[in-house]
């Protein structure tokens, strides 16, 4: 089973709950007013749904974010597409090499040629799992119904928690950092992520957590960063309260 997420604000859990997760026409809410998204389309990621959520809010003292757990494979493939802003980097990307609608204008700005990824992104459908394994995020050209999603985690989480979580969305942000922000959506789904794993994904952000053995650990925080920084995370972690929806 391969999981996405979709970060929004908590105030809308109960109105996808029923109607399920709806793309911007429908709900008329954007996090975005430079470069809007499609207008038709639902956001997914991999990796940066506590981003989004915190995106999704206008104050994070006083909003709670909520994380939507989706099965991917349950979703129709015919509808699924890249991120427009993968197709933007990625023509730009020497290793990725998309070859560009005749649309696309080099001399415009960026602005300008979002824009026209955006009008022209049924010429780019195919590379949605690249875009999904190099960016992190993909959209849906539906609304993600009920059914398929597996959970809910709705998250009061204190502001020095969420500064953490700060990425600039670019392919090479997701190569480095990418495990990163996937244990971060793993802390929040599961807690099974020790006070020293948050310091080790904090400080050394390339490093797959499950990937090291306890004696890496050991020489990793056996250090006098970890020992100066452990009541701080002590802190952050036991002053987030997280509320986890089955729905499966």
């Amino acid at each position: 089973m391969t999981l996405v997420y979709h970060g929004t604000s908590a105030e809308n859990v109960d109105d996808i709950l029923k109607n399920g997760i709806q793309p911007r026409e429908n709900t008329n809410k954007s996090n975005w007013t430079d470069i809007e998204s499609i207008s038709n389309h639902v956001y997914l990621t991999r990796i940066y749904s506590l981003y989004f959520g915190m995106c999704a809010v206008d104050n994070l003292s006083d909003e709670n974010i909520a994380i939507f757990e989706v099965d991917l494979n349950s979703l129709d493939e015919d509808l699924l597409y890249p991120d427009e802003d993968f197709i933007e980097q990625g023509i730009r990307h020497s290793e990725i090499n998309i070859n560009p609608h005749n649309s696309y204008d080099k001399n415009e700005d960026i602005i300008q040629r979002t824009k026209s990824i955006r009008e022209n992104i049924r010429f780019y459908d195919d590379l949605w799992l690249n875009s999904l394994q190099s960016l992190g995020n993909i959209s849906y050209n539906s609304h993600i119904p009920t059914n398929i999603i597996r959970r809910v985690a709705i998250i009061d989480a204190p502001p020095a928690f969420l500064i953490n979580i700060d990425p600039t969305i670019t392919i090479q942000n997701a190569m480095v950092m990418s495990d990163k922000y996937k244990a971060y959506t793993e802390f929040v789904f599961n807690k099974n992520l020790s006070l020293e794993d948050m310091f080790i994904v904090d400080n050394i952000p390339m490093i797959n957590i499950h990937k090291l053995t306890k004696d890496d650990k050991k020489e990793l925080i056996n250090t006098p960063e970890f020992k100066s920084q452990i009541s701080k995370y002590k802190k952050l972690v036991n002053n987030i309260d997280i509320e986890i929806i089955n729905l499966d």
